[in-house]
């Protein structure tokens, strides 16, 4: 009886519509496969779903931050304290790059197919409800979807893995040196860039955050006034990943120009958010990351 008792701690959350179904069955399929022996990430273990009441109850992780809080350090840092903030943050990147290449690996094949098609979908139905106001915002997309698209023919997407597909900074816990995933109430089967492609993007957004003695310069949608701290965070952010990539590439395969297709797609969709809310000073740097990123990644 002992063996099968609930532990001390237990954690419910209400969930919209399904997705509190699609967390329990995707942690239910993690729980089964080898991740739930791991020694580098922690997965809650699931206990109950009531559908009725779409309440998730599910075991604890332990928390002492998260990984974005840590980035956000590190991004913010003073000289006196980047060597100290940077080794911990490598160590933590490290775990978190293993981690996900064991998640891709572990076999746990449950929940719905989505594809890069599946995600330019949705970026379309987004710009379609800026036609109206901004035409010449669709013609701009209209190019660069096109030379997406025939990218993405020339390199195929790669064997479908299950994937977290919110996987971002946040959805990482720190504890004594451990970490431990959450929130699979997005949990899919899809190419490993997915995952690699929203992580990474979203680091390299984090660094757009206006910091104490950052100028106001970029209050417009011009990515030529984005300040030099945002663009020396921007490059700060970038190592981030590229260390990040280059360690999960230690455990797993995952094509880069598939990850670079992937990112263009969540820049763009960052950039249409930022035209829908009118935000100028983030419009700008939206603007300046993806014209940045075509360019490195030759896609422009």
């Amino acid at each position: 009886a002992a063996e099968n008792a609930w532990p001390k701690v237990v954690v419910a959350k209400t969930h919209h519509g399904d997705k509190g179904k699609i967390a329990y069955d995707g942690m239910v399929a993690l729980w089964e496969s080898p991740l739930r022996a791991s020694g580098t990430v922690a997965i809650a273990e699931p206990l109950a779903y009531f559908p009725e009441s779409r309440v998730l109850v599910q075991g604890p992780i332990h928390e002492e931050m998260t990984l974005k809080e840590l980035i956000q350090n590190v991004l913010a840092a003073h000289d006196a304290d980047k060597a100290a903030q940077h080794a911990l943050l490598h160590g933590y990147l490290r775990k978190t790059a293993a981690g996900l290449a064991e998640l891709h690996q572990c076999g746990a094949y449950c929940g719905d197919v989505v594809t890069w098609d599946d995600e330019l979908t949705e970026v379309f139905e987004s710009r379609d409800t800026l036609d109206t106001v901004l035409p010449n915002l669709t013609i701009f997309t209209d190019d660069l979807i096109g030379r997406l698209q025939k990218a993405a023919r020339r390199f195929p997407a790669d064997a479908l893995v299950p994937t977290h597909r919110s996987f971002r900074p946040a959805q990482v816990l720190l504890h004594q040196g451990d970490i431990g995933f959450i929130d699979f109430d997005g949990f899919c089967q899809a190419e490993p860039a997915m995952d690699l492609a929203l992580f990474m993007t979203t680091v390299k957004n984090m660094a757009r955050i206006k910091q104490k003695g950052d100028s106001d310069v970029n209050a417009q949608a011009d990515p030529a006034t984005i300040s030099p701290a945002q663009i020396e965070r921007l490059h700060l952010a970038e190592e981030i990943c590229e260390f990040f990539l280059t360690e999960y590439e230690k455990h797993a395969t995952a094509s880069r120009t598939r990850i670079a297709l992937w990112e263009s797609l969540q820049l763009l969709s960052l950039l249409l958010g930022s035209w829908k809310k009118l935000k100028l000073d983030r419009l700008a740097y939206c603007q300046f990351m993806l014209e940045r990123h075509l360019e490195r990644h030759e896609l422009a």
